[in-house]
C-alpha cells in the first residue's frame, strides 16, 4: 500500500520550500534564513522514518517485524 502520510508530509515541504515568504529569511540572513529549512526537513525526515524503514526492510528482503509492526 501506498504510505500516504509520508506523501503528504513530502508534499508539504515541498510546498514549504516553493513559498515565497520563505525567500525572505534567506535573503535578509544569508545561511541562517537556510536554518528554518533544514528544521523542516529534520521534522518530515522524522515524521516519514517508519515508512523508511519498512521499505528498507521490503528493499532487503526481510519480512517479519520491524519496530514491533508489521512489514509489506
Amino acid at each position: 500500500p501506498m504510505p500516504w502520510r509520508s506523501v503528504i508530509w513530502g508534499g508539504l515541504f515541498l510546498l514549504y520550500l516553493a513559498l515565497p515568504l520563505d525567500m525572505i529569511p534567506e535573503a535578509l540572513f544569508l545561511m541562517l534564513g537556510f536554518s528554518d529549512d533544514l528544521l523542516f526537513l529534520v521534522f518530515v525526515i522524522n515524521k516519514m522514518r517508519p515508512d523508511i524503514d519498512r521499505y528498507r526492510a521490503f528493499r532487503d528482503g526481510k519480512r517479519g517485524k520491524i519496530n514491533n509492526e508489521e512489514t509489506y
